[in-house]
């Protein structure tokens, strides 16, 4: 039997206290990880477009450490809120980063409830162009 997900060299994960399908990892890349392996196996979104060439169940990416995140909380207090160290120091001659970030509410609630509020915005962007 073959694992449906496989990490090379992580550091950390963690799972959500919002949702119970979703988790984080962390590596030696700078990349912090979000992944909801409810989404794994399915190759169409709900649209019916083929699923992105991404690893299956990833589905958000956090790119603005430059070294390795050495540690991540989720906040239990503030849904999808999450605090980052990365190790800096190594790569700048100075110390690490510690970054506070929330992903958008868009990327992570039903698409019908996120097409539904972005209608009221088409005419504006159509106009926009």
């Amino acid at each position: 039997m073959r694992p449906a997900l496989a990490f090379d060299k992580q550091f950390l994960f963690q799972w959500s206290p919002d949702k119970s399908s979703v988790f984080g990892s962390s590596a030696e890349d700078g990349i912090l990880n979000i992944w909801d392996h409810e989404k794994i196996g399915k190759m169409e979104d709900s649209a019916g477009r083929k699923a992105s060439t991404s690893p299956p169940g990833l589905f958000f990416r956090h790119a603005g450490h430059r070294d390795k995140v050495v540690d991540f909380h989720w906040n239990a207090a503030d849904p999808w809120t999450i605090v980052s160290v990365s190790d800096d120091g190594e790569s700048t001659g100075g110390g690490g980063t510690l970054q506070i970030w929330r992903m958008i509410d868009l990327i992570y609630r039903p698409e019908d409830e996120v097409l539904n509020e972005l209608e009221k915005f088409k005419s504006h962007l159509l106009t926009c162009s």
